[in-house]
This record gives C-alpha cells, sequence and structure tokens, in this order.
C-alpha cells in the first residue's frame, strides 16, 4: 500500500466534489510535499537556465498549475535520474525508473500494477517513454488537478490502447493487475476471484455500454463510477 504521508485523495473542495461522483477516492495525493511546497518558494540564491531550457519550463508553467520554481526543482531532479538510462535516451525515463521520479516528488506509490497503469496513462505518444513534458502534465493532474482532471486520468489509466474507450479486457487487465479489492457486497469484505471478477466487468458493461459495444465512452464511465466507486480507488 502507499506510504502515510502524501494521502491519496481525488477533491481539493467540496466545490469540485459536488460536481462529480463523491468517491472516497483514494489514489492521487491531495497537496505537493515538503520538497515540492520548499521548491514552491522563491530561492534566495537565484536559480540559472539555458536559454531553451527556461523557455521550455516557462511554457510548461502556463500549461500547468505548477510554479516555474517548482518546474525547475522537478526538471532537475527527472534529468538526473534519466541520465542514469543513456540507452532509452538521457532526457527520458522508462518504467523501471518511474517510481524513483515519482518518489522525487513526494509521491510515494508501491503498487507495481499501478504504477505500471499510470505510466502509461502518461506516456501520450505510446513509445513507452516518458519525456519531461508528459510527465509534468501527469504530476500536475496528481498534485494539483481539478476533480475532472482526475477522473479524465482514472479514464486514461483503464484505456491503455488510448481509443478515448474502455473496453471489457482493458477494464479487466487493469483490475488484475493492480489487484483491486472490489467488495462483492457491503457486508462481505473478500476481493474477488477471477469469476467474480469477469462477472463484476461484465455487469457493469451490461448496465452501463449504452451502445452495446462493449466499449464504455467517458460518461458512462462516469456512471459507472457513481454506482461503483472503487472503480477509482487503486491503493
Amino acid at each position: 500500500r502507499d506510504k502515510p504521508g502524501t494521502r491519496m485523495r481525488c477533491f481539493g473542495n467540496a466545490r469540485e466534489a459536488a460536481a462529480l461522483p463523491t468517491l472516497p477516492f483514494s489514489c492521487f495525493p491531495q497537496q505537493a510535499g515538503p520538497a515540492l511546497a520548499a521548491a514552491a518558494a522563491p530561492s534566495e540564491m537565484g536559480q540559472t537556465h539555458s536559454g531553451a531550457e527556461a523557455f521550455s519550463i516557462n511554457s510548461i508553467a502556463h500549461q500547468t498549475d505548477l510554479s516555474k520554481e517548482q518546474l525547475a526543482d522537478i526538471h532537475e531532479k527527472f534529468m538526473k535520474i534519466a541520465h542514469e538510462s543513456p540507452q532509452a535516451g538521457d532526457t527520458v525515463i522508462t518504467l523501471a525508473q518511474f517510481q524513483a521520479v515519482l518518489l522525487s516528488t513526494d509521491i510515494h506509490a508501491s503498487n507495481k500494477g499501478f504504477l505500471e497503469a499510470l505510466f502509461t496513462a502518461f506516456d501520450k505518444n505510446g513509445d513507452g517513454l516518458i519525456n519531461f513534458v508528459e510527465y509534468c502534465s501527469g504530476v500536475s493532474i496528481l498534485l494539483k488537478g481539478s476533480a475532472e482532471d482526475k477522473f479524465r486520468l482514472c479514464f486514461d489509466i483503464y484505456d491503455r490502447n488510448k481509443s478515448n474507450q474502455i473496453s471489457k479486457a482493458e477494464m479487466l487487465q487493469v483490475m488484475n493487475n493492480m489487484n483491486l479489492s472490489i467488495s462483492v457486497a457491503d457486508r462481505d469484505s473478500r476481493s474477488f476471484g477471477d469469476k467474480d471478477l469477469v462477472a463484476f466487468v461484465d455487469a457493469i458493461f451490461a448496465e452501463y455500454d449504452k451502445e452495446h459495444d462493449d466499449m464504455l465512452t467517458y460518461d458512462e464511465f462516469l456512471g459507472a463510477v457513481k454506482k461503483y466507486p472503487k472503480l477509482v480507488e487503486f491503493s
């Protein structure tokens, strides 16, 4: 399970929660940890960056909710770890490095299935690597995104092939990989076995797949999450 200290929750305030399903959402941090909080404060020493690097950080700052100071701190840590895999390119990270980079950003996650699914969701161009822009886009949602942003990220976690739809096979794969603890009933705390899990996914699609094409759109997924909030509890 994820370590205490960086609580994984979805909603930053009651107004955001009211606009979307109210969930005991437990997979994303509510706020930045102490390292990023310190980075957000102006540096007394001042920082210098190359023209290209400064342009990149300024551009990303305009597209995310992260400050330029936070981005500079993340950039330094990201590149330090990226340089450890020159065979993949010294400006990108691999799945094997993903946990270490998240940890450097004060995001604690130990479930390998969740890490793999989150990596795939961050990897927008599907090349099996994450560059700095992709990482910042994802981390901005984790740390400061709205409820809508985080539901979209949850949808992307299930939408492994980036088709903007979730298939039964994708949902089953993600659930199996993460070993989700989905209760059969409120009074029964046991987790689903393989057959139970298949039946559970079949029931979701039977109820919310309005087009009967074995695919869930984002709106259909939100409907399912309202009834089955554990779909987005990845801890």
